[in-house]
Order: C-alpha cells, then sequence, then structure tokens
C-alpha cells in the first residue's frame, strides 16, 4: 500500500550473502501507515510532518544473522544507515508507527525518543506512536553501541 516511488529503501549487504538486512522510511507529505492507519497514535503531541520528516516502517534482519536477546549487528547496521541517509538528505525528524517495545530498545541506544500519543492495543500486540531526532550525537551512540 505505501511502496510508491517516494519511498526510500536502505538495505544490509553482505559481501558473498546477499541482502541481509532491510528498512524502509516514507515521506510523510505522502500517504504512511501512520497517518492513513494509525493516526490515533499521535493523539496527544500530533503527527509531525513536512520536508524535513519521514516516517520509518520497516526494518527486517534475515534468520541467519539476527541475535537472540539483542539487536542484531546487521539491523544495527541498517540503523545506522538510515541515520547517515537522514543526516545527508536534511531529515530532522523520523516518526514511527510500532510495537511499543521498540521504545526502549531506542532509548537504550541513545535515541531521543518522543512518544507522540497513547500506545493502542491491535491484533494482540501494543502499538506506539514516536519520533526521534536524526542528528550526529544519535548517529554516534548507534555507531558506539554496535561496534
Amino acid at each position: 500500500q505505501f511502496d510508491y516511488p517516494e519511498a526510500v529503501y536502505l538495505l544490509g549487504i553482505e559481501p558473498g550473502v546477499g541482502v541481509v538486512s532491510g528498512s524502509r522510511l516514507l515521506p510523510s507529505w505522502r500517504p504512511t501507515l501512520m497517518s492513513e492507519v494509525f493516526p490515533a497514535l499521535a493523539n496527544v503531541r500530533g503527527m509531525p510532518g513536512g520536508p524535513d520528516v519521514y516516517e520509518w516502517t520497516r526494518i527486517f534482519v534475515v534468520k541467519s544473522r539476527r541475535e537472540e536477546h539483542r539487536l542484531a549487528r546487521a539491523g544495527g547496521a541498517v540503523m545506522c544507515a538510515m541515520l547517515e541517509w537522514g543526516l545527508e538528505e536534511g531529515v530532522r525528524t523520523i516518526r514511527c508507527a510500532a510495537e511499543a517495545w521498540w521504545m526502549p530498545r531506542l532509548l537504550g541506544l541513545g535515541w531521543k525518543i518522543r512518544p507522540l500519543g497513547l500506545p493502542l492495543e491491535h491484533d494482540g500486540m501494543t502499538l506506539a506512536g514516536f519520533a526521534f531526532a536524526v542528528d550526529e550525537e544519535t548517529l554516534a551512540a548507534t555507531r558506539a553501541f554496535y561496534g
């Protein structure tokens, strides 16, 4: 539904193996998961938008590269790439509609998470809307965490 030409795809490619991780970002001025399906996730602070705001809607790590009880290094590479791309493109904020457990995980990486609304239950999951800064400090903290 949201795979339109302005969507940005970042892929983690391991030499000799191929794609091991990836992510998708959507421009906030186009329809997104949060704006079209879960606007209630931003019912307290509102939904940030504009030319310097994107929405993070996907991340994956192939099974062979997942790590138990921590964020996988392959996923960390894609998160660093997302922040690097954002800095290059003038993105200042990324918003996200995700399972609520992502918030403490990202806080643990040193990210500056700002909840946008109250969590809600959906299909047996607790979803939350939040935003975070795209800045050199966040990138440095993420790089440090993943070595």
